[in-house]
């Protein structure tokens, strides 16, 4: 290690530190002139768990390894970051969870500060359904390529009070993946708020789609008209759809979001209990929309890919996570990690 160039083992320690921190702690812990020269590396993907604790250590050791006056900065360029729901020690009481104080909302607020200039990829999870006000972004990200958001119950509430959803300035400027899983609420999608905030983004992959075909189609610039047979029970996805419906003669829709030309589209796992009733006829009317959806779309060159269904009990969280490691060294132009799981329609 002596004898190879200080730029090559720098090089080679970011080859090594994509599994979210663990190798750049390690590589810390060799020698003082190892953590030198992996000072750069060493925060080149971190996962973090942001309790309360985990989020105000890793937010005041990373200030003071940026703050040391190093030639080598540390930089953030892949996070993961799991905002956890913590209840308050007196479950009657007012308080608010830790994760609603003042304190809290400094430390996330100045994590995103720290890392927004670097960043190439993102992932952020509200674990308690995202009812926490969290205005975390409060600066463009000029680098940022992918992003994935889970639980935000609505995206605008990310902004800091000085930020404007609406503004010319663009946050995510150059971003060409948008991962997406909403809640079932009407508008939580956003889609709005991401052609105005991510305008070059050419993916976009929606989990729960089937709650949201109105926003998607209008997306892309297309009609969905659900069809006649939404009744059927147990409907076969695996089958072929078939030839597409004969065109009509009607003037093509304005798309809210053209920039898009790949959509990644993943059904809900469907409603609780037997797979009967209201409930289920809705669901598969809507499953069924996304299949005409998706031909629609090909007519007029947008690709579509149909992944498959989410399951009740499989935790979306963990599976988000293993999906943005693995993103870490794939710098395809891929539908994004639900691609390996996909099947196209």
């Amino acid at each position: 290690m002596d004898t190879l160039p200080l730029e090559t083992l720098q090089h080679i320690f970011q080859l090594a530190c994509t599994d979210g921190a663990y190798t750049g702690c390690s590589l810390s812990l060799v020698s003082h002139a190892v953590r030198t020269i992996a000072c750069t590396a060493r925060f080149h993907s971190v996962s973090l768990d942001a309790s309360l604790h985990r989020l105000q250590v890793f937010v005041d050791l990373y200030q003071r390894e940026c703050d040391l006056g190093q030639k080598y900065k540390p930089r953030v360029r892949h996070l993961h970051v799991s905002f956890p729901f913590i209840p308050p020690r007196n479950p009657r009481a007012s308080d608010l969870q830790p994760t609603a104080t003042p304190e809290y909302l400094s430390a996330a607020q100045t994590l995103f500060q720290l890392v927004a200039a670097d960043l190439v990829t993102l992932v952020v999870q509200f674990t308690n359904g995202g009812s926490m006000n969290l205005p975390l972004i409060a600066r463009p990200f000029p680098h940022l390529l992918e992003a994935t958001f889970v639980g935000v119950q609505d995206f605008r509430t990310l902004l800091s009070t000085s930020e404007d959803a609406n503004s010319a300035t663009p946050l995510f400027p150059v971003m060409s993946h948008v991962y997406v899983v909403p809640s079932r609420r009407p508008g939580a999608l956003c889609l709005p708020f991401w052609a105005a905030n991510a305008p070059r983004a050419t993916h976009l992959s929606v989990s729960r789609a089937e709650d949201h075909l109105e926003e998607i189609s209008a997306a892309v610039g297309v009609r969905v008209r659900l069809e006649r047979s939404w009744y059927r029970m147990n409907v076969d996805w695996d089958r072929d759809p078939g030839p597409p419906s004969p065109p009509t003669f009607e003037l093509p829709l304005t798309p809210t979001y053209p920039s898009v030309r790949h959509l990644l589209v993943q059904p809900g796992p469907g409603p609780v209990g037997a797979r009967c009733g209201n409930a289920w006829m809705g669901h598969n009317q809507r499953r069924l929309g996304l299949r005409q959806m998706g031909r629609s779309c090909r007519a007029i060159g947008v690709e579509v890919v149909e992944a498959e269904a989410l399951v009740y009990g499989k935790s979306i969280y963990e599976t988000v996570r293993h999906g943005w490691l693995a993103r870490i060294n794939d710098s395809g132009d891929a539908m994004g990690f639900l691609g390996a799981v996909a099947h196209r329609r």
